[in-house]
């Protein structure tokens, strides 16, 4: 019964702009999983932030789940099927993840940990950043007029992973299964491909 509690504590549930305000005020680092009503808040990485919590403890590291379409703040976060994850600390947004990438998001939460423990200790500056979906679009475009090339926005904003199925999974037929569970795992395919590799490939 207890681990049952933790399981209910472990991510407040954020449904009102008090709430928002409050979790704005909140000491340390809160890592938000912004959602879509339709699918629901990431499941896959509720092990890690659970994990995360023991072993950093409580006083610092806070976890919330956001609707998107609840919240006025969120709007231009609606719609979308990538999970995204805002990291606020003082009030201020620090980072975002997007994408169910659990080694990233623990080294996320270890470098802004640190240093918004540094920034409490120390008095060191706390680096704020804009996150380019609440930004306008003007400014999303002078983000990568350096290079003048959109791929390197779209880079910049997405991980992609290549998933190779083996040999002797396909011919079992597990194929399906294996992609469903992909999916289930609140991944994206982007696109499916049967190629024999050559011997250079490999």
């Amino acid at each position: 019964m207890g681990s049952r509690k933790k399981e209910i504590a472990l991510q407040v549930n954020i449904s009102t702009q008090e709430l928002w305000e409050e979790m704005l005020s909140s000491k340390g680092l809160t890592v938000v999983d912004v959602y879509q009503g339709w699918c629901g808040p990431c499941k896959p990485v509720v092990s890690l932030f659970q994990k995360m919590r023991i072993e950093v403890g409580l006083d610092l590291l806070h976890f919330a789940l956001a609707e998107a379409d609840r919240l006025d703040v969120l709007e231009k976060y609606r719609g979308k099927c990538e999970p995204t994850f805002l990291f606020y600390a003082g009030g201020e947004l620090v980072a975002v993840v997007r994408g169910a990438n659990a080694p990233l998001l623990q080294k996320t939460i270890l470098d802004q940990l640190e240093a918004e423990k540094k920034v409490l200790a120390e008095g060191r500056e706390r680096k704020v950043i804009k996150d380019e979906a609440l930004s306008d679009e003007d400014e999303c475009v002078s983000h990568g007029k350096n290079n003048g090339e959109d791929e390197d926005m779209v880079s910049s904003e997405r991980t992609c992973t290549l998933a190779i199925i083996k040999p002797d999974a396909v011919a079992h037929g597990k194929t399906d299964e294996i992609i469903m569970k992909i999916q289930e795992a609140g991944f994206e395919i982007l696109t499916n491909e049967e190629r024999t590799m050559t011997e250079a490939e490999v």
